[in-house]
């Protein structure tokens, strides 16, 4: 069975780029991972130790380097600027 087979049986509309194209295959394993790592990331990020998140918030608004929410995120997913 082929892959826009097995998305039409589940009912699974394909994902286009923004150009109109098509996610292929592999598009899809890798938006697997990348979703993968963002619920591992957030899951972890929920059950850490309440008094550790205020500490760390103290840290990066004394910090020299501030970094947004999402360059946070990209540096707990490990992301380069490249690939952004």
């Amino acid at each position: 069975m082929k892959f826009k087979e097995i998305l039409s049986r589940y009912h699974i509309s394909p994902l286009m780029y923004q150009d109109g194209v098509e996610l292929d295959e592999k598009d899809y394993r890798d938006l697997y991972k990348i979703l993968t790592k963002y619920y591992y990331v957030k899951d972890e990020l929920y059950s850490v130790d309440e008094q550790l998140i205020k500490r760390l918030n103290y840290n990066m608004q004394n910090s020299i380097m501030s970094l947004e929410p999402e360059e946070k995120m990209d540096v707990l997913m490990e992301i380069s600027n490249e690939v952004l």
